[in-house]
């Protein structure tokens, strides 16, 4: 595969080439070629004022996905500043060509067990709903609304380690 050519990285030729055949070349106004080294830190650079769209999150970014973390006593305001805060983020996001794909975006409201929940949250951006969800996927672990644990591959992956070594300790 033959890297792209470019020009003071504002237009690059793209093609590919595998053994002697090749592509016809297309020009790439903006973005980075898939696999390219610099890929990741041009990104980091590209949404680096990111946070500093929304004064209310606690934002926890990696790689490419994000996760904004706030909390409010009062679920009203909470629903009110979330959903402003989600306007300014949907703005910076169009004024920086990137787009949210809402199939993938969801929210969750931890609580205690024992709190129940008597009002209904709606989220939106783009004027689309953001679903609620009962558990969510973070780095890898899914975590619940009550943060029981119960559903986590954590403690299956625990579980699984403490057999292996009970295992190992009954052969040595």
């Amino acid at each position: 595969m033959r890297l792209p050519s470019c020009n003071k990285l504002i237009v690059c030729l793209q093609l590919l080439s595998i053994g002697n055949a090749n592509s016809d070349s297309k020009v790439t106004t903006h973005g980075v070629p898939q696999g390219s080294v610099l890929g990741p830190l041009l990104f980091l650079l590209y949404i680096n004022d990111f946070c500093r769209c929304s004064g209310i999150f606690n934002f926890h970014i990696f790689a490419d996905d994000t996760n904004l973390l706030f909390s409010h006593s009062n679920l009203f305001t909470l629903e009110a500043k979330i959903n402003e805060n989600l306007y300014n983020i949907s703005n910076w996001l169009a004024a920086n060509k990137l787009s949210l794909n809402i199939d993938k975006t969801s929210f969750v409201l931890f609580h205690p067990t024992q709190k129940a929940i008597n009002y209904s949250v709606r989220l939106y951006i783009n004027n689309e709903t953001v679903k609620k969800e009962k558990r969510i996927k973070y780095l890898g672990i899914f975590i619940d609304a009550h943060l029981s644990w119960k559903d986590c591959h954590y403690a299956v992956l625990h579980s699984d380690l403490s057999l292996f070594k009970l295992c190992n300790c009954s052969l040595g």
